[in-house]
């Protein structure tokens, strides 16, 4: 995923809530689309902002459509003509800002799955970090001239105990054939 110009977010963090709804709106209709912008308008920093805006249109739209009825018995011809090129449009909008409404969401689902993924990564990496440092101190103890305490010997446990979901096929595995398989295998 592109990363949204610094500039123009800052420009986009300026704007009013009505400011920002016109640019969202504006950009909402793919054929009309600014390419960059609308990038921007889906980055982490502003996609609930965009996504708050298209929500307000969706409901304000659906709200004039419900008020609006062409129930007077007392109207025009032309007046009942004004009025279902009206509901048209309010159809067409409706539609139109519905497509961008699912592609944010679509983006903010994918922003959810990239951060759950980088948050699984990095307690990997502190689980890793861990495993690394119990091993070296189980290392560390039986190789000097201390008995290993109660303490230590459950912690050094912990190494025999804990199992993560490993290759393949998500194999649990054991800290301790981590460390001496793959993360440090001096370690064990």
């Amino acid at each position: 995923m592109a990363t949204a110009d610094d500039a123009l977010l800052t420009t986009l963090g300026t704007f009013s809530a009505a400011e920002f709804e016109q640019v969202v709106l504006a950009n909402a209709f793919r054929h009309r689309r600014n390419a960059a912008l609308w990038e921007a308008l889906l980055s982490p920093e502003v996609i609930e902002r965009t996504h708050s805006a298209l929500a307000d249109a969706v409901e304000r739209n659906a709200a004039a459509m419900a008020a609006r009825r062409p129930d007077d018995p007392n109207s025009t011809a032309g007046e009942a003509v004004d009025y279902q090129a009206w509901r048209r449009r309010a159809g067409s909008f409706n539609h139109l800002v519905q497509s961008a409404l699912r592609e944010v969401n679509k983006r903010r689902q994918q922003l959810v799955r990239d951060e759950d993924m980088r948050a699984a990564e990095r307690y990997r990496r502190h689980i890793r970090n861990l495993a690394l440092s119990i091993a070296g101190h189980q290392r560390a103890v039986l190789t000097g001239d201390t008995e290993p305490s109660e303490h230590d010997l459950q912690l050094w446990a912990c190494l025999d105990s804990v199992r993560l979901p490993h290759g393949p096929d998500s194999t649990p595995t054991s800290l301790r054939t981590l460390v001496a398989d793959q993360w440090y295998p001096s370690a064990v």
